[in-house]
């Protein structure tokens, strides 16, 4: 049984998202285009199209660049190509995140007006981010405060509420008894039921 393949690999690299390797796979479309239509005897055509590709940035993946770096690599073994005529890859990607850190810092200067109101507009809504959350907070620290002190009964205090309310009501029914019992002994009619009993 084969494996499933890992739709962000294209050739070789795994890429971090799906737009990514959809890139490198357009760009292994255009390596197979360009090699079918290079000349390889002659290297001042082929360093010609190596300058468009770097100038047109044609290639921003690994999988273009290593076409790229194998092209280049072709022209500087050419007795007839100088070094200084074959341009550097250029990549215009930040490898670490120590030097993307760099270059935000760099582009946020805090002294350009711009970002001194950004700043502050982040420091206001922070405040008051903390102001609201501390008020909510407070608010629910509240609604179950009032919960479990209300007579009626609510989840949090169900149990208790008919406890009591069963307490009340055995106490009522108890009151009325007794006083059932001495209306019935004021009229006598407990003592003629019981001397009937008797008999």
């Amino acid at each position: 049984m084969e494996p499933m393949k890992d739709p962000l690999i294209v050739n070789g690299f795994r890429y971090a998202t799906a737009a990514d390797s959809t890139a490198a796979r357009e760009e292994l479309k255009k390596i197979a285009y360009i090699e079918g239509r290079m000349n390889y005897s002659n290297p001042e055509e082929v360093l010609a199209i190596y300058d468009k590709m770097i100038a047109n940035k044609l290639f921003v993946t690994p999988s273009g660049f290593e076409f790229l770096s194998r092209v280049r690599a072709y022209l500087i073994e050419q007795p007839g190509i100088e070094a200084q005529r074959i341009r550097p890859i250029e990549t215009d990607s930040l490898f670490t995140q120590r030097a993307k850190n760099d270059v935000r810092s760099a582009q946020r200067n805090p002294s350009d007006p711009e970002v001194r109101r950004e700043l502050s507009k982040a420091k206001t809504g922070m405040r008051v981010s903390v102001i609201l959350n501390i008020m909510l907070v407070i608010l629910v620290a509240a609604m179950f405060g009032i919960a479990m002190s209300s007579d009626s009964p609510n989840i949090l205090n169900y149990k208790n509420v008919i406890e009591n309310q069963y307490a009340d009501w055995e106490e009522n029914l108890t009151a009325r008894e007794t006083a059932v019992r001495e209306k019935e002994k004021e009229l006598g009619l407990g003592q003629t039921e019981g001397k009937n009993g008797q008999d």
